[in-house]
Parts: C-alpha cells; sequence; structure tokens
C-alpha cells in the first residue's frame, strides 16, 4: 500500500495567546509513499514547498505539523506508520535579518 505524509506550517508571534491548534495553518502540502516489501523502514520523497500562514516577525516561531494523512484516498497502508525523523531545508529570501 500506500502512505501519504502532509506538512504545513504556520509563524507564531511571540505575543499570540491563540491555542497552538485552533490558529490557522498554511496549506498542506503532502507526498506519497509507497511502502516496501520490507516495511521496517520506508522512506518517503520530499514533501516540496510548505508556506506557512502568518507573518513572520522580530521573536517569531516557524510551528511546522508533519502527519499521516489517512483520510487521503491515496493511503492505502492498512497498519502503522511512525514518522522517525525529518530532514528540514530552510530557504530564506532576505540578504541580511536588517
Amino acid at each position: 500500500g500506500n502512505v501519504v505524509w502532509a506538512a504545513r506550517a504556520a509563524v507564531i508571534d511571540a505575543g499570540d495567546a491563540t491555542d497552538h491548534l485552533d490558529r490557522a495553518w498554511g496549506t498542506a502540502v503532502s507526498v506519497t509513499s509507497a511502502a516496501p516489501a520490507n516495511a521496517s523502514r520506508m522512506v518517503a520523497a520530499a514533501i516540496g514547498t510548505v508556506t506557512p500562514a502568518g507573518t513572520a516577525a522580530d521573536n517569531a516561531i516557524l510551528s511546522v505539523e508533519i502527519y499521516r494523512d489517512a483520510a487521503n484516498g491515496s493511503d492505502t497502508y492498512a497498519a502503522d506508520a511512525r514518522l522517525l525523523a525529518v530532514q528540514l531545508f530552510v530557504t530564506i529570501s532576505a540578504t541580511t535579518d536588517a
């Protein structure tokens, strides 16, 4: 079967009192990975560009949520799938932080 992994992000202002789970998130981006015959270890392809909701400011926090989208019709793997590691690549478009 296949497993669908998804990621979404939000910029959280340091003074924002909104509950973490109730905030606006950017659009989720997903990737479908086929489970190998020996499903003890699966390496998913890169998810792609995740654009966070919110506006970055001084002392803001970037919150990233990565999850299995089991409700997606392409997720056909009939067993548990656990996320063990994540490799993030961050692109900064400004040449300085001034």
